[in-house]
């Protein structure tokens, strides 16, 4: 694990792999079915807490439990 990042319900989502520029962004959910794929993320989302926050807002309704970079 390469960041551990804290919920606002205290819980955390673990993030795996090297943030870069191009780098495409695997979700997993606590419930499967919403799990997800974001391409293209703005190269201002930077840091695994910026990248955590914007998927955040875009899944508000998920249980977010992974965040890995491919």
């Amino acid at each position: 694990m390469d960041y551990q990042y804290k919920k606002s319900n205290g819980e955390f989502i673990h993030c795996y792999g090297d943030i870069c520029e191009d780098a495409n962004y695997f979700v997993s959910c606590y419930d499967e079915y919403q799990d997800a794929e974001f391409y293209d993320i703005d190269p201002k989302h930077n840091t695994w807490k910026r990248v955590c926050d914007h998927i955040i807002a875009q899944m508000p309704n998920c249980d977010i439990q992974q965040i890995e970079a491919g």
